[in-house]
This record gives C-alpha cells, sequence and structure tokens, in this order.
C-alpha cells in the first residue's frame, strides 16, 4: 500500500476497455505492511519470492516464474515498477522474450539518500543497463527525469513524463471525521501518512513532535502507516499528543481531519500523499528534497520549512499563528493538485505511450 501501488489501481482503468488487456504481478508485502486489494484486477497473480531486499534464492525464483509468465501470457508489453521488478523485468525479457516491449516507470529514485560507497556505484551502474534494455522510461515529474539523466540512466528521447493521477479521496466533514478517529474537536491537527523507514527520517518528525508540543499545547499529531520503524516512533513519542493508526485503504476520514501534513523525508519523488491531501484542500509542510519542488511552490500551495527538527517546528507554529495565510495555501492547494493531477490526464499519457510502442 503505497504510491506505486496506488497508481496501479488507477491505471487498471484502462484495461477495463477494449483496446488492452492486462495481468497484474505482484510480490509479497512485509509483516509491517499492509497490502491493497487486488480484486479488481482481473488477472492477478502472486509471487510470494517476490519481495524487498535482496535474496539469492527467492530472487531467483521470483526470476524463474516471471519467465514461466511471460512465455505462457506472450506479452506485447511488460511495464515495471520498482526496482526490484525492473531488474527481474528485463532479465525475464531478455532471456524469454527479447522482442517484447519494457516500460519502466521511475516513482523516485535511489541516487542519493539510500546507498553510499561502492554500493551506490555498482547500483548506478546496474540501472545504467537496464535503462539500455528498457523501451521507454517514464519519471513522475521532471526533477526526477533530470536528475537520473545527470547519472546517465536513459537519454532525454527514451523518457516521459506521466504525473501521478487518482480520484481525489472524498472529503468529509472535519468534526464528523475527527469524530470518527478519535481526534479533538478544537486543537491544530498535524498529519502523516506512509512508510515509517530510515529514508523517510521518523527520527526527525519525533523530534518535530516534541518541539512543537512544547511550543504549543493547541496541537496534536495523527499518523497513519506501518514499516519497521512505526513501532519504534510510537515508543519516542510516548507522553506526547500523538496518535498513531495503522495502515487504511482509503484515507478519506484521516485527510478531512488534519489542518496540515508534514513530510520530512531525506529523499521523495513525487509524493501521492501530498497530492492526496492537496486535493481535499490540505496543504503540506516539508523539507525541500527531491521532487518536491516541482509540487509545492512556498506559502502558496504548501509550505517549504528548513532541514532541521527546529526549522520545521518553527515553521509549524508560525502557520498555526497565520489563519488567514492558512486558508489561502489550503485553496490553492486544492486548485493546483486537482487541475494538474487527474485521473484523466495521467491514463491519456499512459495510453499514448503504450500506443506509441506498437509503432
Amino acid at each position: 500500500m503505497g504510491g506505486p501501488s496506488k497508481q496501479i489501481v488507477t491505471l487498471n482503468k484502462l484495461f477495463e476497455e477494449n483496446d488492452f488487456e492486462l495481468m497484474l504481478v505482484a510480490g509479497r508485502v512485509e509483516r509491517s505492511e499492509a497490502a491493497l486489494d487486488p480484486s479488481s484486477f482481473k488477472n492477478f497473480v502472486q509471487i510470494n519470492s517476490l519481495r524487498r531486499g535482496i535474496n539469492p534464492i527467492f530472487d531467483f525464483i521470483a526470476f524463474l516464474k516471471i519467465c514461466l509468465i511471460i512465455r505462457k501470457y506472450k506479452p506485447d508489453i511488460i511495464h515495471t515498477h520498482l526496482s526490484k521488478a525492473w531488474a527481474l523485468g528485463v532479465a525475464a525479457k531478455l532471456v524469454v522474450s527479447p522482442k517484447t516491449k519494457l516500460v519502466h516507470t521511475f516513482h523516485g529514485h535511489t541516487l542519493h539518500s539510500y546507498f553510499s560507497g561502492p554500493s551506490q556505484i555498482l547500483i548506478l551502474n546496474f540501472q545504467k543497463f537496464l535503462a539500455s534494455r528498457s523501451d521507454v522510461l517514464v519519471a513522475v515529474n521532471e526533477t526526477v527525469r533530470s536528475e537520473l539523466i545527470s547519472k546517465k540512466i536513459g537519454v532525454k528521447a527514451d523518457f516521459q513524463i506521466a504525473n501521478p493521477g487518482f480520484k481525489a479521496p472524498k472529503k468529509i466533514d472535519s468534526l464528523i471525521a475527527r469524530k470518527e478517529l478519535g481526534l479533538q474537536k478544537d486543537t491544530f491537527i498535524i498529519g502523516f501518512a506512509g512508510r515509517f523507514e530510515r529514508i523517510k527520517r521518523p527520527d526527525i518528525l519525533a523530534e518535530v513532535v516534541k518541539l512543537a508540543s512544547h511550543s504549543n499545547d493547541q496541537i496534536q499529531f495523527v499518523f497513519c502507516g506501518g514499516g519497521s520503524l512505526y513501532t519504534e516512533f510510537q515508543e519516542q513519542t510516548v507522553g506526547f499528543p500523538v496518535i498513531c493508526l495503522p495502515w487504511a485503504e482509503d484515507l478519506s476520514s484521516f485527510y478531512s481531519s488534519v489542518n496540515l501534513m508534514i513530510l520530512v523525508s531525506d529523499n521523495e519523488g513525487t509524493p501521492l500523499s501530498i497530492i492526496e491531501a492537496g486535493k481535499v484542500g490540505v496543504p503540506t509542510l516539508t523539507r525541500n528534497v527531491g521532487g518536491i519542488k516541482g509540487l509545492i511552490n512556498d506559502s502558496v500551495n504548501g509550505f517549504i520549512a528548513g532541514d532541521t527538527s527546529k526549522e520545521i517546528a518553527d515553521e509549524i507554529v508560525k502557520i498555526m499563528n497565520d489563519g488567514q495565510n492558512l486558508r489561502n495555501v489550503s485553496r490553492e492547494a486544492y486548485c493546483f493538485f486537482n487541475k494538474n493531477f487527474s485521473e484523466e490526464i495521467f491514463l491519456k499519457n499512459y495510453r499514448k505511450i503504450y500506443f506509441g510502442l506498437k509503432k
């Protein structure tokens, strides 16, 4: 459950038409994660050996199963999402069906903040090889595309840009949403939805909670997610005004209950939480990393803070003290994200990409 998965679910609507037929092949989520319901897909195969991390035995089994699927299904196009799927998809294509076209979508990248030293060099060179064996590379924004090209992962002619697109979460009356989630009705509520992993910097988030809570007693935090560091984060914020919720497929009540979203990651592509919240008129306060600058114009449709926990906490207090500006930014976020990240534009872009490969 996350950004790439939600985009694949949206993309499934393209295959409800007669022009395309789809088989979705997906791996197994970790125990700390939740999976989206695949029942909307007519043709779905789960490979339990396809999972996060590197495991030679599991990865080889997943590779063999993918090869068998490609041999039997004979796809015109293989479309991969996330690095593991890309690597195994390219390898299986080269072995079983070299002439099949392959599309890979970069929902972000691992050029920094994920690996370092020899590991980073090895991964970089491996991705260059994968890009050379792919027919179309899709980036979720211009920043991601430019950074990949600067590292010679593909060339500009190989790339297309397809902004994420999906229907907006349902807007629910704030008081009703807060009551449903057990939140106070008259406090300023800050939310975060996502995986609690090192790249998302839950350590900074915990410090922000402590600093902001000491500065203002009319503040409450609500978090929705999972991940390997979620339990540790909960332990670090015991005694502070924090409510931690499990993963949820429908975040309508969550977004409708908060005044402001927060994101403190070291790296991001195009965070769907920013777009989802913006579509119901909730702006996000974030560090200026990765593709953020392609999404947020500071104090126009969202807020940009410094990198330290103190700078972020200070910005929260500033936002709380200027209600009129927050209302203006909220209205602009609603207009911007509903206009530029629609389901219709998203499907139109991928239709164009797929038909372009038939030439």
